[in-house]
């Protein structure tokens, strides 16, 4: 007889010690709630962007990115190109929905709704015709990107100057 047939004081186990399953099994729980609720995909590999503003004060990190209405990716950071200038580079990360991305694509900082505060970012693609850009490291250019976003302020000034216009025509309809 052998020394490892020799019967030991218990029974020999089959199958993972209860704590390590429960440890598996927590892991894979937290880890599944970890994703579910950030709705972050390891496995995606996002179209990234980036975009030089003369102004993009308003627009956030998280802040939607948008072709006619429908979101396509979202905004990952917003920093200063250089202090002063007022010029600034946004990041954005597109998903598969809004490609292709052409050379003479436009972005635009808009607002969502109406006097309300947040901004997106409009993205036109650009012309079928025209050449793709680069997925990573690839910038649009200042021209294309310069956009105001209409503010409230922006508009009383507008319908200030529409009632000075109106008060000049009654005026000259008075005097004529």
């Amino acid at each position: 007889m052998r020394f490892s047939d020799i019967p030991r004081g218990s029974a020999q186990r089959t199958g993972m010690r209860p704590f390590a399953a429960g440890l598996i099994a927590v892991l894979v729980v937290g880890l599944g709630t970890f994703f579910a609720f950030t709705k972050a995909n390891p496995f995606a590999s996002p179209y990234e962007l980036e975009a030089v503003f003369a102004n993009a004060n308003r627009v956030a990190e998280r802040s939607p990115v948008r072709i006619a209405g429908v979101n396509v990716g979202e905004v990952t950071s917003v920093e200063a190109v250089e202090k002063g200038t007022g010029y600034a580079r946004v990041k954005m990360e597109i998903s598969d929905e809004g490609l292709p991305i052409h050379q003479d694509a436009q972005l635009k900082v808009r607002s969502r709704l109406f006097l309300e505060g947040n901004y997106f970012v409009e993205l036109r693609p650009g012309t079928p015709g025209e050449p793709e850009l680069a997925s990573v490291g690839r910038e649009l250019s200042v021209v294309a990107c310069i956009a105001k976003p209409c503010s409230a302020d922006d508009l009383r000034r507008a319908l200030a100057r529409l009632d000075e216009e109106r008060r000049r025509r009654a005026k000259r309809r008075e005097a004529g």
